[in-house]
């Protein structure tokens, strides 16, 4: 079986800072970003804008064009293996403001370095590094454009 999600890599800067929203998991209490499944007849950024509203109740955010990414792994589900592909996309957010869902306990607002310790795989860990990344060749191309 296959399943196809998406989410986004949520961060918001305050006072020079960047922190990046993690999300646990009531179910399976681990540390990630906002995701979900996406419906019959939506794309990929569609499935990932709902997700994160229904999950974080966070509608006002600004997307990075030009950061797309996936991370793919297999999980099991009712003794039966599932490939899941997850397509995140970057977003900063433009208020503070976190509803959670009844799916997800807690959340946080976490430096890089602190989310990449609290992330619990690797592939995930690698997305976040991708948006960090990414977020430095965007502030190093506004130094060179002045």
């Amino acid at each position: 079986m296959i399943e196809l999600s998406a989410g986004f890599v949520i961060f918001r800067k305050r006072n020079g800072e960047r922190k990046f929203l993690l999300i646990r998991s009531s179910e399976h209490s681990y540390w990630g970003f906002p995701k979900g499944v996406i419906d019959k007849g939506e794309n990929e950024l569609n499935a990932a804008l709902r997700e994160l509203k229904e999950e974080t109740g966070i509608v006002n955010v600004r997307i990075l064009e030009g950061f797309k990414t996936t991370n793919k792994y297999f999980y099991v589900r009712d003794k039966q293996r599932i490939f899941k592909t997850v397509t995140y996309f970057l977003a900063e957010a433009l208020s503070d403001d976190v509803q959670l869902s009844y799916e997800h306990s807690e959340y946080t607002w976490e430096d890089a370095d602190k989310a990449l310790e609290l992330i619990p795989y690797p592939s995930l860990k690698k997305v976040l590094k991708e948006a960090v990344e990414f977020l430095k060749d965007e502030e190093e191309k506004k130094v060179r454009g002045k």
